[in-house]
């Protein structure tokens, strides 16, 4: 096992990347660790965006975390974008026309460099490259940037273009 990717983006908010990793480690000593926030702000930073929109379903107090968050990573959120959701089951039903709405109303602005859709409870895998290709910026998503950091960190350099510029890195 050379990474254990923890799958809850908020969850590694509230908790700490650094508390979620140390508590895999002690179970796993000596093992990569990830989480979609983790993979996020790598993969931001490796696609050169320093200005991001923010798209989560979450509440307020919750983007308010991770607006701070991502600043404190050193990425400026110029936009955020929610849906409003304290229930994560309702997450789960938000569809590709409303995500892809609100990407493209947020990510437009000339004040944004690309886009992070944020919960892992938000279907994107089918939606990225498509909507990357209409905004004509990087999209990344929870899932995919945790996945793209779990590969990487295991030294696996696959290029799945198919799945976002992030995997074309």
């Amino acid at each position: 096992l050379q990474v254990v990717a923890f799958g809850c983006t908020s969850g590694s908010i509230v908790i700490g990347e650094e508390q979620v990793a140390q508590r895999i480690r002690n179970a796993r000593p000596g093992v990569a660790v990830t989480t979609p926030i983790t993979g996020a702000v790598a993969g931001l930073k490796a696609l050169g965006a320093r200005r991001v929109a923010l798209i989560t379903p979450y509440v307020q107090s919750v983007n308010l975390l991770f607006e701070r968050h991502l600043r404190s990573s050193g990425l400026d959120v110029s936009r955020i974008a929610t849906f409003n959701h304290a229930n994560d089951n309702e997450v789960a039903r938000i569809d590709a026309a409303s995500l892809r709405a609100a990407i493209l109303a947020t990510g437009r602005h000339e004040d944004v460099d690309a886009v992070f859709v944020s919960c892992t409870s938000l279907r994107m895998a089918a939606l990225t490259h498509s909507v990357e290709q209409e905004l004509g910026k990087p999209v990344i998503a929870s899932n995919s940037a945790m996945a793209w950091h779990a590969l990487r960190l295991a030294g696996v350099r696959d290029a799945l273009p198919q799945f976002g510029r992030l995997f074309a890195l």
